[in-house]
Order: C-alpha cells, then structure tokens, then sequence
C-alpha cells in the first residue's frame, strides 16, 4: 500500500552502479566517524557541571546509539539492495 496520492506515477530510474555504491560507503563513513566525535563530545561534557542533568546525558547518549543502529541497518540494506 503506498501513501501516494492515485494520480502519482514514479518513474523507474537506473539500478544502482558499484559507483553509487561506493559514494554510499563514503557517506557513511564520514557520517559514522561525525557521530563517533559527537559522541565523544557528549562524553567529555558529561563530565563537567554544564546545568544539564546527569538523565538528561544519557537519553542523549541513547539517541546516538540509535542513530547509530539506524545507519547500520541502512548500509546492511542497502548492501541486500545491490546484491
């Protein structure tokens, strides 16, 4: 079932190259290591009294693992889509 109005047409495009899947790879990448210094960021400051409360870390640390998690999941797609 799709969410799109009964008028839409969707045009087929070009499956996916080793190209585009190689752009993908760098993408994530450079998005894992941005996560990965965010979080190491998150880490220092909970740390230092800042006037965030200690719960308050921890759901931001927990989002980020979700996050995380969601990339892993996309890439492992992906990887499926292609293969």
């Amino acid at each position: 079932m799709s969410n799109l109005p009964p008028d839409t047409t969707i045009d087929m495009v070009d499956p996916p190259t080793n190209e585009d899947w190689a752009d993908f790879q760098a993408f994530l990448s450079y998005t894992r290591r941005d996560l990965e210094d965010l979080r190491a960021d998150v880490d220092a400051l909970m740390d230092t009294p800042v006037g965030i409360h200690p719960t308050q870390w921890k759901e931001i640390h927990d989002r980020l693992t979700e996050i995380e998690t969601a990339l892993l999941s996309i890439e492992e797609q992906a990887r499926k889509e292609l293969t």
